[in-house]
């Protein structure tokens, strides 16, 4: 049986950059595992590990900067993600191609988009942040345009089909 890895509410709190009392009231919400030993907290290393999901920005010297010029940084990032996460954090209910499936599925692709272009950016590689910055405003405005006008999905998705058919049959032109 392997020893669990235990820490202290200023030790979770130093690994995810947040305070003290954002730990509490982590423990206190039931949004990450911990028990009491003598009156205090104790935290599991795997449970603040995964506390914002699968999500890491790796421990380089570039990404240890920073955090340091952004010290509120994960606060920021663990509200926003709770609430993306709501959103787009989620597997849809059913399989269905319909309106609801179009906008949830460029609302995911968002969400992915989002997270790699944070983890380019905290890791100093903004050249290729930028680069992916373009395809998810398109994303974003499209999908903003379609909550709005939810009639305009089915037109989105066949224009969408008729440009896939254009690029495999130029496809299959080069191949033959």
């Amino acid at each position: 049986m392997e020893a669990v890895t235990l820490l202290t509410v200023e030790e979770a709190a130093q690994q995810l950059r947040v305070s003290p009392d954002t730990i509490r009231r982590f423990l206190r919400d039931k949004k990450l595992r911990g028990v009491r030993v003598g009156g205090q907290w104790r935290i599991p290393k795997d449970a603040v590990q995964g506390v914002f999901g699968q999500f890491e920005f790796g421990e380089t010297v570039e990404s240890e900067a920073f955090f340091d010029r952004h010290p509120h940084f994960f606060s920021a990032f663990e509200r926003l993600m709770v609430l993306v996460n709501k959103c787009f954090g989620r597997p849809l209910p059913k399989l269905y191609y319909g309106p609801e499936y179009i906008l949830f599925s460029l609302g995911e692709s968002c969400r992915e988009d989002f997270l790699e272009i944070l983890f380019l950016s905290v890791n100093a590689h903004g050249c290729g942040a930028s680069k992916l910055l373009r395809g998810l405003y398109e994303r974003a405005v499209a999908l903003a345009y379609m909550v709005k006008e939810p009639a305009k999905t089915d037109r989105f998705a066949k224009f969408a089909a008729v440009q896939e058919h254009k690029a495999l049959n130029e496809a299959l032109k080069i191949a033959t």
